[in-house]
């Protein structure tokens, strides 16, 4: 017969291991997030609480900082999936710790994206737009007027092995200036779902690999934030699959 002492710690043992499995699960399989800000992501509300896969590009890592802590079994997102991703234009908090956002794919590594001098952004040449090319891992971009300005954010916040600025439109990286420059990752250009709004790629910077957590695969519920509690849940958002 067991002991009440026993019993305790088998109590005891038993939840500390449900625990442990949670966690490991919300960390490599699928976390849960709540959309706490009215997003600019299309298929999104405010409320939501959406499912991510963090499986759908190759397993990420908790330790992101360690050099040999790359996502196993790398697949690149595809053009119009939503993701999850830290804020690449966090300098102030570690990786893991820097804000979960919601944004559309909208080009890969390899694709280029046109640019005006104010700003604006097609996906198509269009005259008085610039052609950017979204760097590729070990792939040399070539450094232009307009291009020179992400590509050394990118390299500063990114790419650790090199100190980069900027001297007019000129690109200096370790002091020199560099006509190309080739990164150790790939690069996205994630952008909030509406092409007028600037909440994208030219506003928090190119999206590294290693800063996407997933695929938002779902919502799982959702609600209605400061309605009444009878009309608070959104009975049609509810396992909803993205």
């Amino acid at each position: 017969m067991l002991t009440r002492r026993k019993v305790v710690w088998t109590a005891v043992i038993a939840f500390a291991a449900v625990t442990l499995l949670l966690w490991l699960v919300s960390v490599t399989v699928a976390t849960e997030y709540t959309v706490v800000s009215p997003p600019r992501v299309g298929q999104l509300m405010e409320g939501d609480r959406v499912v991510v896969s963090r499986l759908s590009y190759g397993l990420r890592l908790p330790w992101p900082g360690l050099q040999f802590s790359r996502r196993l079994s790398y697949r690149r997102p595809e053009r119009g999936d939503i993701m999850a991703f830290n804020l690449p234009s966090d300098s102030l908090h570690t990786l893991l710790s820097r804000p979960v956002v919601f944004g559309t794919c909208l080009a890969l590594p390899g694709d280029t994206v046109y640019v005006s001098r104010t700003g604006l952004l097609r996906r198509t040449p269009s005259r008085g737009f610039f052609p950017f090319a979204i760097p590729a891992r070990d792939v040399p971009v070539r450094v232009t007027p307009w291009n020179a300005s992400l590509l050394c954010s990118a390299l500063n916040l990114h790419e650790p092995c090199h100190t980069a600025a900027l001297k007019g439109d000129t690109l200096m990286v370790d002091g020199h200036s560099a006509e190309f420059i080739a990164f150790t990752q790939d690069y996205f250009w994630a952008y909030s779902g509406a092409q007028s709004d600037k909440f994208d790629s030219r506003f928090f910077g190119l999206l590294p690999e290693s800063h996407i957590i997933g695929r938002v695969v779902g919502i799982f519920f959702s609600l209605r934030p400061h309605a009444p509690l009878r009309s608070r849940l959104r009975a049609g958002r509810m396992f909803k699959a993205i």
